[in-house]
């Protein structure tokens, strides 16, 4: 299958076997990543075993969190932000559905707030900067890459809001189809 190349405000790669070119395509983004996963089909298929793997071979320091809920919650991104920043990230990756992509986008603009993400949510604040946001997924899976909009819940009040913001947008999104979910 042939590579496509698109151009938006962030990079899409897309075809068979364009996860190859993880590291070549994040190495000016940073050394440390945090790998956010969700569902187990991603190691099943061998996409997470395969992005891990490279990252060894290229020596980029990785940490992952699996995110197993069936929502993203401002209350979960707090929680990853911290552990982010504890580890002193450089980039996100987000491999999996439009949920990790949403709670990614937290995540990464979140990263440089001294607030909760929900702030951002409530449209109390704008952020002004975010973590580089490296999207991976299978072609099938949704248009979160191409979207500035991210939706999480709030435990306490169980809504669903959203926020728009350009720093949303991922540097590059792969859409590897040689991995099915």
């Amino acid at each position: 299958m042939k590579k496509v190349h698109i151009s938006t405000p962030n990079k899409v790669l897309s075809g068979e076997n364009v996860i190859d070119d993880l590291c070549t395509e994040i190495s000016s983004f940073g050394n440390k990543a945090l790998i956010i996963i969700g569902q187990e089909s991603v190691k099943n298929n061998g996409l997470y075993p395969r992005v891990v793997s490279l990252m060894n071979i290229h020596g980029i320091k990785h940490f992952t969190y699996n995110h197993s809920s069936t929502k993203a919650t401002y209350q979960d991104a707090d929680k990853v932000i911290s552990i982010a920043k504890e580890k002193n990230i450089e980039l996100i990756i987000a491999l999996g559905d439009h949920l990790i992509w949403d709670l990614c986008k937290a995540i990464s603009t979140g990263y440089f707030a001294n607030h909760s993400v929900k702030e951002f949510y409530l449209q109390k604040v704008q952020p002004h900067k975010a973590l580089p946001l490296i999207g991976i997924s299978t072609p099938q899976i949704s248009d979160s890459h191409e979207t500035e909009r991210s939706y999480l819940y709030d435990v306490e009040t169980g809504l669903k809001k959203n926020y728009t913001s350009p720093l949303n947008y991922p540097k590059i999104s792969f859409f590897d189809s040689g991995f099915q979910l």
